[in-house]
């Protein structure tokens, strides 16, 4: 009798954890199509985080050389795009909730952090934003990386390395990964008003083929 009732329970509790994995599949396990419908279904229902880069390293240094002028020049200049970009989000960009942060809180993001360092739209740290969804992706203007093929003689060498596509809007996945085809990971080409409007189109009409 109770040899009967443990291998019940062993069989429940391997039921659970066979339900389990199959509502929350190993994205490692996944191929490349396969990862990029997970990815596009989940940020259906999840958020996009839009990292913003400030330059304060580079501000930092110009203030450092007594550059003042320099570095007041540079942060006027990058406070102003920043506020195109999120403007441009704001009115053209629907696929899912957009909150944004500084690459300067980047490893707030990379710990699991949702709350504490989201921007609001004067470019202010607010406290009080939060991202309810577990899921989340990146989305930032930036350079695209291209993939470099393996070498086993150079074991140190980098995954990417930086390619010739400049002023992309790419989005990446939590950790900052690029993402891959068939992922509309990135756009091209146009101000940043047509750059956001083709991501929102790329990504809904994935979405549409893959649901």
């Amino acid at each position: 009798m109770k040899l009967t009732r443990l291998f019940s329970i062993v069989f429940f509790v391997s039921g659970i954890a066979a339900n389990a994995l199959a509502q929350y599949p190993d994205p490692s396990l996944m191929n490349k199509k396969e990862y990029a419908e997970y990815s596009i279904q989940h940020l259906k229902e999840g958020s996009l985080l839009v990292r913003l880069n400030f330059k304060t390293k580079a501000i930092d240094l110009l203030e450092q050389a007594g550059n003042k002028t320099g570095a007041e020049e540079m942060r006027s200049i990058q406070l102003e795009e920043n506020k195109a970009i999120m403007n441009a989000f704001k009115s053209y960009f629907t696929f899912c909730p957009v909150y944004f942060f500084s690459i300067d809180s980047t490893e707030a993001l990379l710990r699991g952090a949702r709350q504490g360092y989201f921007l609001n739209f004067d470019l202010k740290v607010d406290p009080s934003i939060s991202v309810k969804t577990p899921f989340v992706m990146v989305a930032e203007f930036g350079v695209l990386e291209t993939a470099l093929p393996a070498d086993k003689t150079q074991p140190e060498q980098e995954e990417n390395r930086r390619g010739l596509m400049a002023d992309a809007l790419m989005v990446r996945d939590n950790q900052l990964k690029l993402l891959e085809k068939p992922f509309p990971y990135y756009v091209h080409l146009g101000n940043l008003e047509t750059r956001v409007k083709k991501l929102d189109k790329h990504l809904r009409r994935y979405y549409t083929e893959v649901k």
